[in-house]
């Protein structure tokens, strides 16, 4: 159970609102969703989440730094 907070400042956001929602876990997160889904017969809701994380994590690759191109 959580506790109050009594310190008058808000609750932290978590999640998407904390780290924006293309972050690189999100993808982690998505995959594993579409791999639950894919377990269980669920193609069609598996394939966009898949989509999903494979945008983030080709956004956030290395190919995709500018300074790491230099490299």
């Amino acid at each position: 159970m959580k506790k109050p907070n009594h310190s008058g400042s808000k609750p932290k956001p978590s999640g998407k609102k904390a780290l924006g929602k293309e972050h690189p876990t999100d993808a982690a997160s998505l995959n594993n969703l579409a791999i639950l889904y894919t377990e269980m017969g669920q193609y069609g809701k598996a394939e966009p989440l898949w989509l999903e994380a494979k945008a983030i994590r080709e956004k956030h690759s290395v190919r995709n730094i500018p300074i790491m191109q230099q490299a």
